[in-house]
């Protein structure tokens, strides 16, 4: 019922649906053939709760759990457009216990009429299978062996219902049973290099011939890095706000005044890069190239890789090492995908967040699931401050915001720009309360007498979308678009004056430390990143990945924006001088880059995670997983037709659903993109079933082809079928129908 409800409801709406809605509620039940597993294997826990009365509650329970979480998976469905699986939560399996709480407070938000019939459904259902389980008011006499036939009759419907839709997955997989991603996960396709090159400048070397710097700017920001230099401050407020990009915060390279009226007028102090690019559309993996330059991980494990101190420079390390005192405010949760332990593994002198028993926390502070109002955080930064102040040594204060985060919230009755009740709108209304609660924070730094020592840095974790430029591409990791994954930072000095500058030089979260180190006259480790103000900066290749369903990488070259899922599907390649929204798909246009691109691609992401763990302390290297040569198992299904070539001037190919038995048949397909050259299997079914294989070459740079099985005499009345198979895949089928009264209307066409 809820797949069907799925279906109806998210998919066929949105003009994705393959199939009418009659023809998927008819097949249904032969899609649902995994569900159908899954039933046989609950009715035959509940059938053995009958038998023993002390099992009946353990069955009774293993029933609530299915069907509460399939519930959910409906709202999960209507974010995602994808079922519930672990890499929805960084942490995985063992951060459930935090996740879910979290999670539930997003879920609630989504609930609609459809969810309360639903739970409203399963109230009543469970309550009845309790009376009759539990509490043993009904146990039919002769149940077993109904129940054995019914057990045997549904395995064999599964059974058969497995050929039958093998080859029929839609775009949002219903055929999959929804918690599927909770029980098992398929093994990550991880698309490896075929030609591995070390992890050096070469790497991230731009290919993109044509992007040039500006030297105007260039002056300019040389101007403004040297103004901010000059200023001598010395204390530090680092923001990072909380599901805010480059697209939410500077629609057009500056803060709106409507929304951020605090932020629009810091930014008059500002030197701005709206063109930073995270490595990560989410937050536990996006922090970490913040604080250590640069390094990150992408295929490793949040639970291993960030709970170990890094043996290398990180931004909290140097600026302790250079005489500053260092706190950690954060508004959210930090147990959520295991930021609290990868803070911790850096030399804080305090770390304060929700949750972590602070007492000034509670609570009756939530905004949301996801944390406290940013002012409650407010009278502890300012506390420490001037305990810092006292203390004669300069301060760097990290401040992180959660009000933006889904499902969005506003705080002690701040009025927002928007009025309505939908996704967009309340997150506009959290952006402005987030900044009036920064504008507070600096008021309060200003009524310190602190304010015009302190350099102000501001930057997002990353982006946020409403399906308004890209269907299906709602909230931070479903996509890699720039709304997902492109980032700024701005720097301000209050009181500075000189207007915004905005730079369009291109970097990436991992220069915020080199950048931020510069400008405070700190000596600068040896980290990946660059300082963006220094004239030795040259425009490299940015690169990012995601691990949620569609695992995805891709990269910034220049104006070429690059977009791959891991397995070599789908490649996307967007000019983003001419399209900056990302909607016109040029690669097919463009072969060889799209190639270039992706073995570059997947050389990032397989030696980015080698060299993290490399400089793990404690790491237990035969607990890593070894990246192996997977290559692209899968390639995008070919267009598969049947017909003849028509003779005379101007023929060509002529699809032909029916035939005389003598005609010649050939098989056309066109490619939509080919990583590589493939070896194809073209398999011929006649109506006899009797099976013709042949074994056909396929170049990359064809988009169209053809080949003639030699099948031109006297083949057998009936619809036979011909099927395209690759690395054991099938990835066309297309059916043709013989038959002889064809034979004088192929002769008048000769």
């Amino acid at each position: 019922m809820v797949q069907a409800q799925l279906f109806v409801r998210f998919v066929t709406p949105a003009g994705t649906g393959d199939w009418p809605v009659t023809t998927f509620l008819l097949a249904l039940p032969f899609l649902q053939w995994q569900t159908l597993i899954v039933a046989m294997l609950v009715g035959g826990v509940v059938y053995a709760g009958t038998r023993r009365r002390s099992w009946a509650g353990g069955a009774w329970f293993t029933v609530v759990a299915v069907l509460v979480l399939v519930a959910f998976d409906q709202l999960v469905f209507k974010r995602f457009h994808d079922h519930m699986t672990l890499s929805q939560t960084d942490g995985g399996m063992l951060d459930l216990g935090v996740a879910i709480p979290r999670l539930l407070g997003s879920a609630a938000s989504d609930a609609d009429w459809m969810t309360y019939v639903n739970f409203g459904m399963l109230t009543l259902v469970l309550a009845r299978l309790y009376r009759l389980l539990v509490a043993r008011a009904y146990v039919p006499a002769a149940s077993a062996p109904r129940m054995a036939t019914l057990l045997v009759a549904v395995g064999t419907y599964a059974a058969l219902a497995v050929p039958v839709v093998r080859n029929v997955r839609d775009r949002y997989e219903l055929d999959r049973f929804p918690l599927l991603g909770l029980l098992w996960a398929e093994p990550d396709a991880v698309a490896v290099p075929r030609v591995p090159m070390a992890r050096g400048p070469e790497l991230f070397q731009l290919r993109d011939e044509d992007w040039r710097g500006d030297a105007i700017e260039d002056t300019a920001l040389a101007v403004r890095a040297a103004a901010l230099r000059n200023a001598r401050r010395r204390n530090v407020l680092f923001i990072v706000l909380e599901s805010v990009g480059a697209h939410q915060l500077l629609p057009d390279g500056r803060p709106d005044p409507a929304v951020t009226p605090n932020l629009a007028r810091l930014a008059g102090d500002a030197l701005l890069f709206p063109n930073l690019y995270g490595v990560y559309p989410a937050t536990t993996r996006a922090h970490v190239p913040i604080l250590t330059g640069g390094r990150a991980i992408t295929w490793g494990s949040v639970g291993d890789e960030l709970t170990l101190p890094l043996r290398a420079p990180t931004l909290i390390g140097t600026l302790r090492a250079a005489g500053y005192r260092t706190g950690l405010f954060a508004a959210p949760d930090l147990r959520f995908g295991y930021v609290r332990e990868f803070y911790q593994t850096m030399p804080w002198d305090t770390v304060v967040h929700y949750q972590d028993g602070t007492p000034t926390l509670d609570k009756e502070q939530e905004i949301h699931s996801w944390g406290v109002n940013e002012d409650a955080v407010r009278p502890s930064v300012m506390q420490w401050i001037r305990r810092a102040d006292g203390a004669g040594r300069p301060f760097f204060v990290e401040f992180q915001t959660i009000a933006t985060h889904h499902p969005y919230g506003t705080w002690g009755g701040d009025v927002g720009p928007d009025a309505g009740e939908d996704d967009a709108s309340r997150y506009r209304n959290a952006l402005h309360y987030t900044d009036a609660a920064i504008g507070r924070l600096l008021e309060d730094l200003r009524a310190s007498g602190v304010l015009d020592q302190t350099l102000v840095v501001i930057t997002g974790d990353h982006g946020e979308a409403f399906a308004d430029l890209h269907e299906d591409n709602w909230v931070h990791r479903n996509r890699l678009y720039d709304e997902n994954i492109r980032n700024f930072m701005f720097v301000a000095a209050p009181g500075l004056g000189g207007g915004p500058m905005v730079s369009r030089r291109l970097g990436q979260h991992g220069d915020v430390m080199p950048t931020l180190l510069s400008l405070l006259g700190v000596a600068l480790p040896a980290v990946p990143g660059q300082d963006l103000t220094s004239p030795a900066y040259r425009a490299r290749i940015e690169y990012f990945h995601k691990d949620a369903r569609p695992a995805q990488f891709g990269l910034r070259d220049g104006r070429w924006k690059y977009i791959a899922q891991l397995d070599g599907r789908q490649p996307e390649l967007y000019d983003l001088t001419r399209d900056p929204t990302e909607q016109q798909n040029l690669a097919s246009h463009h072969l060889d880059r799209v190639r270039m691109y992706r073995e570059l691609a997947a050389n990032w992401y397989v030696s980015t995670n080698y060299e993290y763990s490399r400089l793990l302390a404690g790491y237990d290297t035969t607990r890593r997983r070894v990246v192996t040569i997977a290559n692209y198992a899968r390639v995008e299904p070919p267009q598969l037709r049947v017909g003849r070539f028509a003779r005379g001037e101007g023929g060509g190919f002529v699809e032909t659903p029916v035939m005389a038995p003598n005609a010649p048949v050939y098989v056309w397909n066109r490619w939509s993109f080919l990583p590589d050259d493939i070896d194809v299997r073209i398999r011929v079914v006649s109506p006899r079933r009797v099976v013709h294989e042949y074994d056909f070459h396929i170049s990359a740079d064809w988009e169209v082809s053809w080949y003639h099985p030699g099948l031109d005499d006297a083949k057998e009345e009936g619809v036979w079928e011909v099927s395209i198979w690759a690395r054991g895949d099938r990835l066309a089928t297309e059916r043709f129908e013989v038959r002889r009264s064809e034979v004088p209307a192929m002769r008048d066409a000769r």
